[in-house]
């Protein structure tokens, strides 16, 4: 609803907006009529400038330039005046007010403008047109140039551009109308004043005040009467007002009365009390206990309604008839509605009395939460002050096996274990009976007779006074909790396969054992045992009979030991015995290690049978004798190690002791790991090439050797570093730098003359990679070499680990046109089932069945049925170390094949032997010749000098 202003502002304030809008029309018609003018006068002006400059250009522009730019520039001071310009007939400004533009296309300069329009017309009548921001006016005119100062005007035009900016010319004459029009303006604000005074006095006061006074009455508050003045009618309305006023009061006094006795009996009430529409619950009256106990002003309070009292306006009683509601404070409290229906004034309402229950729903809340509580898994028992059981829950029950009846009377020594003295209750009781509070483990007894561990919290409760009146128990069962502690300990200290102790709690045992033995001047042995080639049983029978083998080994070592001995798995298949008391001296020690030792070995002579099946598997240990100096637990696992490594090395299945030596041999051995580490990293590899010949002597394949420059040791022979990097995994690099480095040779130009193969030896490592064919791929793609030139050497050891995988990784390759070998043919475990599954295309035939073939009728045998093999299954054959004219001669008689070894060619870094064919275009030596080359025995002495076999 809009709300109406007073008369004596309406009425102003209605004449001063009527002339506001004649005076602002007057004036936008002024100020329209000056702008007109302005234009007007600035279009005569412009074309008059325009037409003199044309004149001038097409006269003096060819005779006297400066005489037009002068005319220019002397145009610019006209203030009007923001642009003048002289365009050419090539579109560029000859002269303008700005020296800058001139030689400027006048598409850029005059960017104001669209392109269309700078382009001269047939008509010489300057153009005058109005920008869009209608505060520019400009002109365009073509110009005719003359050629010379004849009468003939050339065909040439140009364009004259002049442009006024009319902005301050505008400005100007507004403010000349404004400040003509102001004393109208005055003059109306002046009129409109008098008449708002003139209204105020003579008829807005006289109505100002009956309407205080009608308000007063509505209020219920006398006053003086009104005094009339003003015009006849407002006159006549003051008198009626009056009279009407003394009438009421008379009325209200009346009833004042009778509300003063009802007030009374109504505030007086004790309870909050208030009278509400039965309608629309809009309250109609309360009495002060509503006032204080809710908290609101009586105006505030009557302007509510029952709804506004509640927390939420769809909120209804509950079954109890309790409502919630709202304090002035916000604060929530509950109460019980009475109602009553009355009559109020003629209208129908409800007399409501609110009992706040909120204390005693509380209580009886927390009553049932008392009781939820005691129910919990944790058992609770209450106790009088003499100690006699009040009251437990089924948690006790449960934990205990004594239900309530059977604790009625009782005290809590019905529980008692046995397990604590006297000193254990008396530090209990002083506890509670003084600060009163105890915690802590106790044993106590179940019902059926067992003792197990609870978790115990006893505390006091005393009155307002201080007296004691009882004692509250919680308690829960840590049997549970014990039991897991006890086998999380196990877990982190046993091994999970065969529930020996494991690393950390045999390097314990072995640190006190070391302790001790210092202390007692005994000795003690370590001895680490590891199953040799358990892999191998462990890939090809899985994992599952593999943890089935290991438990049978740990009972059966197990039964071996003495008692006091400690047998560990440290890790795989890897075992220790701790020996802790064995009787000096040394060597007596010693002898009594070593006879444990080999008894444990000897144990693995019989057979394991496992579903049926039996193994057979052997043992390598390694033992090591303390104390020895300072050593520590660490130091003997080490050395251990390094003798069970030993023991490997020498053959397997044996018993080796720790030595000094050995100490040495393996940091020096972990040294070399290092610096070939670095080797790898610095380049320092060199890859040499050992030529392969048939029997014609010309050259036709080479085998790839890598040889270490050592910047301090010089060149270390291959049969040092190669083991060496087998065992730290460095072969892989290792042979992916041949690869490499084989394929970057393949890729030379200069290999085109040279129609061989180069074979690399690929580790069973290398080859067992995820990786490894798309490594291969990679390099042959990274270095362009040709993949049919190239050759993998393989052992037949990778095809006994996982022949699917080994026939998929070969077969991709050769699907790329690698070739493949299988070196040390002969040597292994060879089948002819993978023979006829992979794609092998040559057999190289091991040197230790080339060295004594020619006199030896065995390893004749051998040679002929490899032979035999190759020739029915088409595959080529490489004899390497060949290095007497009889083995060559031997082989020569066995039909064609290839030749390897110090007889055809020593191993040479691969540039000088690469130059060295290229020379000789791939002819080796004559057949049967080998003038010039090395006899056997100086090419074997100078293998040995060079640290080298003849065929590394």
């Amino acid at each position: 609803m809009i709300r109406r202003l007073p008369l004596r502002f309406e009425l102003p304030l209605i004449l001063l907006v009527t002339l506001a809008v004649i005076l602002g029309t007057s004036l936008a018609s002024a100020l329209w009529h000056a702008r007109k003018d302005i234009l007007d006068s600035a279009r005569t002006d412009l074309q008059a400038e325009v037409g003199h400059l044309l004149r001038m250009a097409e006269r003096e522009l060819h005779r006297s330039p400066g005489i037009v730019e002068a005319d220019l520039t002397h145009a610019a001071t006209d203030p009007r005046v923001r642009t003048v310009a002289l365009i050419g007939p090539d579109g560029r400004v000859l002269m303008a007010n700005r020296f800058a533009w001139k030689g400027e296309p006048a598409v850029r300069v005059l960017n104001e403008l669209p392109e269309d329009e700078l382009r001269p017309q047939g008509s010489r009548v300057p153009r005058l047109t109005v920008a869009d921001d209608g505060d520019t006016l400009y002109a365009l005119a073509t110009v005719f140039l003359h050629r010379d100062g004849s009468a003939e005007r050339s065909a040439t035009r140009g364009l004259l551009y002049m442009a006024y900016d009319l902005r301050a010319a505008y400005a100007a004459g507004q403010a000349d109308v404004v400040a003509g029009r102001l004393p109208e303006f005055m003059g109306s604000i002046v009129f409109v004043l008098l008449l708002g005074v003139w209204l105020y006095r003579h008829l807005s006061r006289p109505l100002h005040h009956l309407d205080q006074a009608a308000k007063r009455l509505a209020a219920g508050v006398g006053g003086p009467s009104i005094r009339a003045s003003g015009p006849l009618e407002i006159v006549r309305l003051t008198e009626t007002f009056n009279h009407m006023e003394a009438q009421i009061q008379a009325n209200l006094a009346a009833l004042r009365d009778s509300e003063t006795r009802y007030r009374r009996l109504f505030d007086a009430h004790p309870l909050p009390l208030w009278v509400q529409d039965s309608a629309s619950g809009a309250l109609l009256a309360v009495n002060e206990a509503a006032i204080a106990h809710y908290g609101y002003p009586r105006e505030r309070f009557l302007a509510l309604t029952t709804g506004q009292l509640a927390t939420t306006p769809e909120e209804h009683p509950d079954a109890a008839g309790v409502v919630r509601h709202r304090r002035a404070d916000g604060s929530i409290i509950e109460v019980e509605l009475i109602s009553h229906p009355v009559d109020w004034l003629g209208h129908q309402a409800d007399l409501v009395s609110a009992h706040d229950v909120t204390a005693r729903r509380q209580a009886e809340r927390d009553l049932r939460l008392a009781a939820a509580a005691f129910e919990t898994s944790e058992a609770i028992m209450v106790t009088d002050a003499q100690g006699f059981i009040l009251r437990i829950n089924q948690a006790f029950t449960r934990i205990t096996g004594y239900d309530a009846g059977a604790v009625a009377g009782q005290t809590p020594r019905l529980l008692k274990s046995g397990h604590q003295d006297a000193a254990f209750y008396d530090e209990l009781w002083a506890a509670i009976t003084g600060p009163g509070h105890w915690e802590g483990e106790i044993w106590n007894r179940h019902s059926d007779g067992h003792v197990y561990p609870q978790w115990l919290s006893v505390r006091a409760v005393r009155d307002e006074s201080g007296t004691l009146t009882h004692f509250v128990s919680n308690f829960f069962d840590l049997s549970e909790r014990k039991a897991a502690e006890q086998a999380i300990h196990r877990l982190s200290n046993h091994d999970a396969l065969t529930d020996l102790p494991n690393r950390s709690l045999f390097r314990d045992r072995l640190t006190q054992a070391l302790v001790a033995a210092r202390r007692g001047s005994h000795f003690g042995a370590v001895l680490q045992l590891d199953i040799d080639r358990f892999k191998a049983i462990n890939d090809a029978r899985g994992h599952a009979l593999g943890d089935e083998l290991l438990r049978r080994v740990a009972e059966r070592l197990q039964d071996g030991l003495r008692e006091g001995d400690t047998l560990a798995r440290l890790g795989a298949d890897e075992f220790a015995v701790l020996l802790p008391n064995l009787r000096p001296p040394a060597d007596a020690a010693a002898r009594a290690a070593h006879h444990i030792a080999e008894k444990l070995r000897n144990r693995f002579e019989q057979a394991f049978e496992i579903d049926g099946t039996r193994y057979h598997i052997a043992a390598s240990i390694g033992v090591t004798l303390f104390p020895k100096g300072q050593d520590g637990a660490d130091d003997l696992l080490r050395e251990t190690d390094t003798a069970l490594y030993q023991a490997k090395a020498s053959g397997r299945n044996t018993v080796c002791f720790f030595e000094a030596a050995m100490g040495a041999q393996a940091q020096a051995r972990f040294a070399l790991e290092s610096e070939l580490r670095q080797a790898i990293e610095n380049d320092e590899l060199v890859l040499y090439l050992q030529p392969q010949c048939g029997i014609d002597g010309r050259l036709e394949g080479a085998e790839a050797l890598v040889r270490w420059r050592h910047p301090q040791r010089g060149l270390v022979p291959p049969g040092l570093f190669i083991p060496v990097a087998e065992d730290s995994g460095l072969i892989v690099p290792l042979g992916d730098w041949v690869l490499t480095r084989c394929c970057e040779l393949l890729a030379r130009q200069e290999m085109s003359h040279l129609p061989l193969r180069i074979a690399v030896n690929v580790s069973p490592r290398q080859f067992r990679q995820a990786d490894f064919v798309q490594r291969v791929r990679h390099t042959l793609a990274s270095t362009g070499a040709d993949p049919t030139r190239l050759l993998l050497e393989v052992t037949e050891g990778v095809m006994l680990d996982n022949l699917a995988d080994t026939v998929g990784k070969m077969s991709e390759l050769a699907a790329l046109g690698i070739h493949f070998s299988i070196d040390d043919f002969g040597t292994g475990y060879s089948s002819l089932a993978y023979l006829k599954r992979l794609p092998i295309h040559e057999l190289k035939i091991d040197k230790a069945f080339i060295q004594d073939a020619p006199s030896d009728p065995n390893d004749a045998a051998l040679v002929d049925a490899i032979l035999a093999v190759a020739r029915h299954l088409n595959l080529r054959v490489v004899a390497e170390g060949v290095e007497t004219e009889d083995q060559a001669a031997f082989l020569r008689s066995r039909g064609p094949l290839l030749y390897q070894g110090y007889l055809t060619g020593r191993p040479e870094p691969a540039e000088q032997q690469l130059d060295h064919w290229l020379a000789s275009q791939g002819q080796i030596f004559p057949a049967g010749n080998t003038d010039g080359r090395l006899t056997s025995s100086t090419t074997a002495d100078a293998a040995r000098a060079a640290g080298e076999t003849p065929t590394e």
